[in-house]
């Protein structure tokens, strides 16, 4: 169960829990557990912020260990807007299956995120 960020020590940062529950889980396969990473991020270069991503085998909770960052989530029509989630040191998001997302930093982060990576894909973001 997740529960409220508590403090971590510098040299590790897969022991750190964010978030309350939400009414979305990330829900095992059967033959596969959920891919947990957690990883030091410098610049948007380091989270492939000009390419979209998709998880078609799971939901993908995102938590910001520390910095700051922003989640984008494509919008479902042509013309409409990305969907801007901030997040700083603390929180996360559940990114729900099937949907298209990038990140960009605000500064230099510590990120975890747990999903199914299954079926992975990703495309460049278009340009102007």
């Amino acid at each position: 169960m997740w529960t409220r960020c508590r403090p971590i020590a510098k040299s590790s940062i897969s022991a750190r829990r964010c978030a309350k529950p939400s009414a979305r889980t990330i829900r095992p396969s059967p033959t596969r557990p959920p891919t947990r990473a957690a990883f030091h991020v410098e610049t948007d270069a380091d989270v492939h912020a000009d390419h979209w991503e998709i998880h078609p085998g799971s939901e993908e909770a995102v938590c910001c260990l520390s910095g700051a960052l922003r989640l984008y989530l494509r919008p479902d029509h042509p013309g409409d807007a990305e969907t801007e989630v901030r997040l700083s040191a603390g929180t996360a998001f559940v990114v729900p299956r099937n949907r298209w997302h990038r990140l960009e930093l605000d500064r230099p982060s510590d990120i975890m995120s747990i999903g199914l990576r299954d079926g992975t894909r990703i495309e460049p973001v278009a340009g102007p």
